[in-house]
């Protein structure tokens, strides 16, 4: 047995190298699509409210639900629109990836390539109008090691009277991948 835990071991590990290779990607099969989508604030909303975004399936999710999303939307007691990673929820496990942010100083069309590391993880993020975040999911793609997807946002509208902020976004669906451009991601 301690065997076969080894070789599994060691198959996990070529595995997740190998997805740092863009070379040994499989072919991307979905499209990268720019879509716009409204949340609400968990607090002053109907429960039965989406409040919550998930990259993975790159949509809104309604939190009575489940528990299957990346961050939720909220305002804080101060009134300031915030995203909030499932990470401070107690909701990633043990030894996984939390999603994460990276804030950008140039345009949403300008982003072509997500990066890999340096997204904030553990706190709520202030949001703004006019925002553009790169964005990183709670793992997935289990059968290639385990990698997070990878998108972008920007912030359209934050509505403080009906509660709710409105954003642009792109997530590159195809396991591995980086490209964050519309169509077909290239390798």
């Amino acid at each position: 047995m301690p065997r076969l835990r080894h070789l599994l071991a060691a198959a996990a590990v070529a595995l997740a190298t190998a997805c740092d290779d863009p070379n040994e990607l499989p072919d991307a099969t979905f499209q990268n699509v720019v879509d716009t989508v409204t949340i609400n604030a968990v607090r002053g909303t109907p429960p039965n409210a989406p409040a919550g975004f998930d990259l993975v399936d790159s949509r809104p999710v309604r939190l009575d639900q489940t528990i299957a999303f990346d961050f939720l939307f909220d305002f804080t007691d101060d009134l300031e629109p915030v995203f909030v990673p499932i990470d401070l929820l107690g909701l990633v496990a043990e030894g996984s990836v939390p999603p994460g942010f990276i804030p950008q100083t140039v345009p949403f069309e300008a982003i072509e390539e997500a990066v890999r590391n340096g997204y904030s993880q553990g706190d709520t993020l202030r949001i703004t109008e006019g925002d553009v975040l790169m964005a990183r999911s709670r793992l997935t793609c289990s059968s290639y090691g385990g990698l997070p997807l990878y998108g972008k946002l920007h912030i359209i509208d934050v509505d403080s009277t009906a509660r709710q902020v409105t954003f642009e976004h792109l997530v590159d669906l195809n396991c591995g991948y980086l490209g964050l451009s519309p169509g077909l991601p290239q390798r």
